[in-house]
């Protein structure tokens, strides 16, 4: 029974990581009872993986909860992808509402550097590095959308810089990068739970066999 418990008590735990997962699942007076289990095995305790992720995560994503994956590729196609490729066609020295509806053109004309700086030998090498971005800009999206991989999505956005090398203004793609890192965090502790739920009914298989 000790070991359904706790069994239990990591599924119900994993599955709230892979949710929108909050502090007040935590606090919750009945989901502690769950952890209070005499014969768990305390290098392995839920509480343990649980504060490891809270560490992780900011005050906001610990009130509001970590979006789903579903839902940060939702918001990646529909904001994030397009702000960014804009923010990057930004030509140099135009960073007011000129400049945005520059970026807005060169956008809609599949451009893959500012529409001012093509041409113009002495910006050639900036816009060979945003040509780069750009792409791996496409790249990340191919890895979420494409190949469901938000890992390589994530560490493939951290490769384009935080603020734009022609204007300095900061990357659009910071928050969503902040929210993605926390629910790759959340899902790596919850499949530590899981493996243990697996490992722990394993045992008592074993157990009841012998």
């Amino acid at each position: 029974a000790a070991v359904h418990r706790q069994t239990a008590a990591y599924l119900c735990c994993a599955l709230q990581l892979e949710s929108r997962f909050t502090k007040v699942f935590i606090s919750s007076s009945n989901n502690a009872k769950l952890w209070r289990d005499p014969h768990a095995a305390s290098s392995c305790e839920p509480p343990a993986i649980i504060n490891v992720a809270i560490t992780a995560l900011s005050k906001d994503q610990l009130e509001q909860g970590i979006p789903m994956k579903m839902h940060l590729e939702d918001r990646f196609v529909a904001r994030v992808f397009p702000a960014t490729k804009r923010w990057l066609l930004v030509p140099k020295d135009f960073d007011g509402i000129f400049g945005q509806s520059l970026a807005y053109l060169a956008d809609y004309l599949g451009l893959s550097a500012p529409i001012l700086d093509l041409g113009d030998s002495s910006v050639s090498k900036d816009s060979e590095h945003i040509r780069n971005h750009i792409y791996t800009l496409k790249e990340a999206y191919h890895s979420l959308i494409v190949q469901g991989d938000l890992a390589a999505c994530v560490a493939q956005l951290e490769t384009i810089p935080q603020t734009q090398p022609n204007t300095g203004q900061p990357n659009p793609a910071s928050d969503w990068l902040q929210h993605a890192h926390a629910r790759l965090v959340a899902d790596q502790a919850a499949l530590i739970l899981r493996t243990k739920a697996s490992l722990l009914n394993s045992s008592q298989l074993d157990t009841s066999s012998a």
